[in-house]
Formats: C-alpha cells, sequence, structure tokens
C-alpha cells in the first residue's frame, strides 16, 4: 500500500508541475498576439527613420520579426544590385 500511495503522489507531483508549466506556456501564448510598440533590437538595427514612417509602429511579435526579415532581404537585394 506504501509503494501505490508514493505512486500516486508521485504522479500528483508531476500533474502539478505540468499545470504550472500549461499556464505558463498559455500565458506566453497570449501575450506572443498581442500588439506590442517597436521592439529595441528592431530599433537598433534598422534605425528610428524607419519607426518613422510607419503609421501604427506597433504589432505583435511576430510582426516585427518577419519586418525585420523583409528588410534585410531588401537591403541584401540592393547591396548585390
Amino acid at each position: 500500500m506504501a509503494a501505490k500511495q508514493k505512486a500516486f503522489e508521485a504522479l500528483q507531483k508531476k500533474v502539478d508541475e505540468l499545470t504550472i508549466e500549461v499556464a505558463t506556456l498559455a500565458k506566453q501564448l497570449k501575450s506572443a498576439g498581442e500588439n506590442i510598440p517597436t521592439p529595441k533590437w528592431f530599433v537598433t538595427e534598422f534605425g528610428e527613420g524607419v519607426v518613422a514612417k510607419m503609421s501604427d509602429p506597433t504589432g505583435t511579435l511576430d510582426f516585427w520579426r518577419s519586418l525585420a526579415v523583409s528588410l534585410r532581404v531588401q537591403n541584401n537585394k540592393a547591396k548585390v544590385l
């Protein structure tokens, strides 16, 4: 009986840990879809001039990442040409 109790307690502990992890991941997922102001890393790489040309300098983190990739590709094409 003691072995079953220990096994149950170990499973309960694992369930509690996973519940906390799921809650943390859910919070991160929710915040990933929210608009944020221009990230510092974006301004550092591309400058205030790019941000100043935007009518609404907010977007999701995926937006900023995608925009950065697009600007890098454009910059690399300009160097080749």
